[in-house]
């Protein structure tokens, strides 16, 4: 048991288990996604999808909003200011990642003067939960 938990931060395993968390979930996701190197440490994220428990992890401290919700709704708002941005800027104008968050992966861009992106369902599940950040937990 305690090598299990000797793969952990000291931050994993001082935080408090939220809701529909049990104890041996930080440990196994720990094991499956691990940290980037030794100093390193992951935040471990999960949810429940079906009865298939699934983790999102990313580096402790990192900028952004990883293992978020981004719903549909949200990003017919984003497109509404990015085509706005391609409409009064240049006509092949940047969308900055502070318009779009971590829509970012739908890929805007202005192009003659419209915003085009790639669809949601590339990226995004029915839920608003990107795709290729989670994955089951084993």
């Amino acid at each position: 048991m305690a090598a299990a938990f000797a793969a952990l931060s000291s931050f994993a395993l001082a935080r408090p288990l939220q809701l529909g968390e049990t104890p041996d979930m930080l440990p196994r996701a720990a094991r499956q996604i691990t940290a980037a190197g030794p100093n390193e440490r992951n935040e471990y994220h999960f949810r429940n999808l079906g009865g298939t428990i699934f983790v999102c992890a990313y580096h402790w401290g990192a900028n952004g909003g990883l293992c978020v919700r981004t719903p549909l709704s949200e990003v017919k708002k984003i497109a509404a200011l990015a085509e706005d941005t391609c409409r009064h800027g240049a006509p092949d104008a940047i969308i900055p990642h502070a318009m779009t968050g971590e829509a970012v992966v739908l890929k805007y861009e202005c192009k003659r003067g419209h915003m085009v992106r790639e669809p949601y369902a590339y990226h995004f599940d029915a839920d608003g939960w990107m795709l290729e950040e989670w994955r089951p937990l084993q």
